[in-house]
């Protein structure tokens, strides 16, 4: 708007500058000399501030034209300015909804949805070919307000080689079945827990003889750790939930004939003391275990 007015103000200039000063007809001079004086001092003033401002009238006009590109110029780019801020107002307003939507559905999910918790007990630790091997009893439970689905219990027995390895990292080993459980999203086994409902299962792992070899080659008892995860599914998701723990594997402190004859200490697993019944088993959660679960 302002770049118009200013070419047409410039234009109309221009276009009174060209045209000749107006000169009285043959009738027009009959008038009073004092009105023809009047009239052409007027007609010189006007045209004398015109040629004041306008000297030159194709120079200015160009000139003019020239300030008033830049102008428009300008002008887009203020409006190419609020187009981008308008556009980024936009984005961010779109953004806070999908994260306010995201947000309210997690928070339906987590307030509606199944969690698993277990506790353990042990029933049997005995030796044969295979090594030695650690019957588990598992106590699961849904906690939840939904079902879970494809529930499925995967201890994995572990056990420092004392003397021979130079680090022993359950946190890590514990991490890893988490991770690999994690990927197993269409795997079809495992059983369903509704709400309150509790199922308990024994679930029989081992180490294996040659890892037995090794463990106790430097020294003649094991300190066997378990780290579990149980994975499971709800209806809200195709994605694997995990609950995961840690125990240590001891036994009794009571005494007993083998140990007080060894000078050995009551809670020391020694695989040449032979199977080891359910009621002198114990298992202590970890110090290294922090809990998981998602």
């Amino acid at each position: 708007m302002l770049a118009a007015a200013i070419l047409i103000v410039s234009a109309v200039g221009i276009a009174y500058l060209s045209s000749p000063p107006a000169h009285n007809s043959n009738e027009q001079q009959t008038t009073t000399e004092t009105e023809n004086q009047k009239q052409i001092g007027a007609q010189h003033s006007l045209r004398g501030f015109i040629r004041f401002l306008f000297p030159d009238g194709i120079a200015v006009f160009t000139s003019v034209l020239a300030l008033a590109t830049i102008l428009l110029g300008w002008i887009a780019i203020v409006q190419i300015g609020y187009l981008a801020r308008a556009e980024r107002i936009s984005a961010d307003s779109t953004k806070a909804a999908k994260d306010s939507a995201d947000a309210a559905q997690k928070a339906l999910i987590a307030a509606n949805r199944p969690w698993i918790t277990a506790d353990a007990l042990g029933e049997r630790i005995y030796y044969d070919v295979n090594g030695v091997n650690f019957s588990i009893k598992y106590i699961v439970k849904n906690t939840g307000k939904s079902p879970a689905t494809h529930i499925r219990i995967n201890p994995q027995p572990i056990a420092p080689a004392i003397g021979i390895e130079t680090s022993f990292d359950v946190r890590a080993q514990f991490a890893n079945l988490i991770a690999s459980e994690k990927r197993q999203t269409k795997n079809p086994f495992g059983f369903a827990l509704f709400p309150d409902e509790t199922v308990s299962q024994i679930v029989k792992v081992n180490i294996p003889q040659e890892e037995l070899k090794r463990i106790t080659q430097k020294v003649d008892f094991i300190a066997p750790t378990i780290v579990v995860s149980i994975s499971y599914r709800m209806g809200f998701d195709s994605e694997v939930h995990q609950t995961g723990f840690i125990f240590d594997v001891k036994r009794s402190d009571q005494p007993r004939p083998a140990s007080i004859e060894k000078n050995r200490a009551p809670s020391g697993i020694f695989p040449d003391e032979g199977d080891i019944p359910g009621q002198e088993i114990r298992l202590v959660r970890s110090i290294l275990d922090g809990g998981y679960a998602d």
